[in-house]
Formats: structure tokens, C-alpha cells, sequence
């Protein structure tokens, strides 16, 4: 039998970015005016971000490149829609947000991104 504690000791010995989480909320201020304040909820956590090169498959267009961008995190870890996800991978901090539901497994979880542009 594996003990999954350990299995998941050894996926996240792996992991050598970090993420911070950055949820726009909506907050009233003293003046009575209601505004947005963006919050850290998550901060210098331990994830992998992984780069996949794809090839377009529309067959409109000519054939061209993307790139798939998926985030390994703890699978305890809530990040809510519409977050700002800044990951340091090899000292260089990018921008992201999650561009759909989580695919949770029994010790992390994978988010796909895109790259953040602006809040909604």
C-alpha cells in the first residue's frame, strides 16, 4: 500500500516556484462609496507552473503554436475565479489567472492559466 503522505512529500520535493494568490474584492469604504481592494490570500506558497507547447488544430487558420500553461498546487488550496495568480518561476514573476475548474488529485491539484490581462 503507498502511504500518501509520503507520495506527497515527494510530488511537492519537486516544486521550486512559489505563488501568491490576489482576489479583487469589493469593500465599502468610509465615505460610503463602494470600491475594490486587491488582497493577498495566499502568499509565497511552494506550486510548479508547467509550459506545454501545443499545435493548433483549427483548420481555418494555418497551423500555428500555443502554449498550455497548467499550475500544480496543494489540493487544499482554494483559489477563487477571477484571482490574480503571480508565480516566480526562475526568478522571474508573472501574472496569471485560472482559466477553468481545478483537476484534483489525491495529493495536489492542476489549474490551467492564462495570462492575466486586467480584472474583470
Amino acid at each position: 500500500m503507498v502511504d500518501m503522505k509520503l507520495a506527497e512529500q515527494a510530488v511537492k520535493s519537486l516544486w521550486r516556484d512559489t505563488m501568491t494568490v490576489i482576489e479583487h474584492r469589493k469593500v465599502k469604504k468610509e465615505n460610503g462609496i463602494t470600491g475594490f481592494e486587491d488582497v493577498e490570500t495566499i502568499k509565497g506558497e511552494p506550486c510548479k507552473i508547467i509550459f506545454k507547447t501545443l499545435q493548433a488544430t483549427d483548420q481555418q487558420e494555418a497551423a500555428g503554436l500555443t502554449q498550455g500553461i497548467k499550475l500544480l498546487c496543494d489540493k487544499n488550496r482554494t483559489i477563487p475565479e477571477g484571482s490574480k495568480i503571480l508565480v516566480l518561476h526562475e526568478g522571474i514573476e508573472t501574472a496569471y489567472r485560472q482559466s477553468g475548474k481545478p483537476a484534483v488529485y489525491s495529493v495536489h491539484q492542476e489549474i490551467m492559466l492564462e495570462l492575466f490581462e486586467r480584472w474583470a
